[in-house]
């Protein structure tokens, strides 16, 4: 685990924050329960942990595989006793992770949010959003005052650009060309002349980010199919394959950017 104070930009104090990755193995999850229930005792005020707690709090919470005893979760239900700690409520999906087998499927509820009552308090909303490449589900802790719209912007420009070979000579070459007016109509305009040359020269990088968010986008779509079938082999293998289609684009776009790499080398080396 990790614990912290969490301060807001103003640099004042907000709340504490305990990250948890906890064991696989049950008995060296108590060590880390002990520990949770020490902080409690040496700390006030609003208080959440969140993370990977690598276990379920009752038999709910596991579909699929052996049955789940009491046993098994007694632990970490007596520490939140201990410490005046509840999970809190989520949107979407119950379940935060899976084995992502079509035989013998396995879906668990062990990612979580739990606070003590000043936290639980405070307007914050938890989403658990759908799991992409992992076997786990991101948990999205949102404030509820603080979302907002994005304004279009009318200048898209990709950061893996400035990695492609030829961007600073076109940028210079462009940028240079004299133009007449005031400073910041001069700017704006070869901001526009400049934006046809960036595209020509990320297009292949374009096509790849293209492919991987179509890739992403199917993945989204067979795991939600796959959320109101869960134990379905056929819809199972599509999430598979989905998921391999993902990586596959990701290794294109990661191997494109090695080789630029490579160019790089070699012109410090002539």
């Amino acid at each position: 685990m990790v614990h912290c104070g969490m301060y807001d930009s103003k640099g004042d104090w907000m709340f504490w924050l305990t990250a948890i990755y906890a064991h696989n193995k049950l008995e060296q999850r108590k060590r880390l329960w002990n520990d949770i229930e020490t902080i409690h005792n040496q700390q006030q005020g609003p208080w959440f942990l969140m993370g990977d707690f690598n276990n379920v709090l009752k038999s709910q919470d596991i579909i699929g595989g052996r049955p789940v005893t009491e046993s098994e979760y007694h632990d970490l239900s007596a520490m939140m006793n201990n410490t005046n700690l509840y999970e809190m409520d989520s949107r979407g999906d119950h379940y935060t992770w899976s084995n992502k087998q079509s035989d013998c499927a396995i879906y668990s509820r062990i990612d979580r949010v739990i606070g003590n009552i000043d936290w639980l308090q405070k307007d914050y909303t938890l989403t658990v959003m759908h799991p992409s490449v992992s076997d786990h589900a991101l948990l999205c802790l949102e404030s509820v005052g603080g979302t907002h719209r994005r304004r279009k912007t009318q200048f898209k420009f990709l950061n893996a650009s400035v990695d492609l070979d030829g961007f600073l000579q076109a940028v210079a070459t462009s940028w240079q060309e004299k133009l007449s007016g005031r400073p910041m109509y001069v700017l704006w305009k070869k901001l526009q002349r400049l934006q046809p040359i960036l595209k020509n020269l990320s297009q292949p990088l374009s096509d790849v980010k293209l492919k991987i968010t179509q890739a992403r986008n199917e993945l989204l779509k067979a795991q939600v199919e796959l959320g109101l079938d869960r134990l379905n082999a056929g819809k199972i293998d599509a999430v598979k394959h989905c998921n391999d289609d993902l990586l596959h684009w990701q290794e294109v776009e990661e191997k494109i950017m090695q080789q630029k790499t490579k160019l790089d080398w070699l012109k410090l080396g002539d």
